[in-house]
């Protein structure tokens, strides 16, 4: 919504921006964004709340409660 297009491409093991995120490359994927905005435009709060909706292991999801 930030950007107006897709952190990744498909929820699939070979889209290589999805492949980042389920293996808590964050950092690699964050980079990855910030190449192709020409900047880093995000800042850490958003990244820390992306990270936490989209967290590959369900236990490590943000929650309501």
């Amino acid at each position: 919504m930030l950007t107006q297009r897709p952190p990744f491409n498909a929820a699939d093991p070979n889209d290589p921006h999805y492949k980042l995120i389920a293996g808590k490359r964050a950092d690699l994927f964050w980079q990855a964004h910030e190449e192709a905005e020409g900047e880093d435009i995000y800042s850490e709060e958003f990244k820390n709340l992306f990270e936490g909706m989209l967290a590959f292991n369900p236990k490590e999801r943000l929650t309501v409660s």
